[in-house]
């Protein structure tokens, strides 16, 4: 998970104006607006938090893929 949050950290960067060599976070800031990846940011944050709970792994990779797609396909 904390390798997805880096990768968002760095497209957020490369749409700042930092040049990035990695591709993956590039890609990610051309297909994303500042506004979807800091949501992205937020809900990453938010599961891996309540991994440290007792929380049932299905029901979180469920609600996290749910609120990726609310995220992505919004208006």
């Amino acid at each position: 998970m904390t390798v997805f949050c880096e990768k968002l950290r760095l497209a957020l960067s490369f749409q700042s104006g930092v040049m990035t060599g990695d591709v993956c976070a590039r890609k990610l800031s051309r297909k994303l607006d500042r506004a979807r990846i800091l949501s992205m940011t937020d809900v990453s944050l938010e599961a891996v938090a309540r991994l440290k709970t007792n929380v049932n792994l299905q029901l979180l990779s469920t609600w996290l893929c749910t609120q990726y797609r609310r995220i992505t396909w919004q208006k």
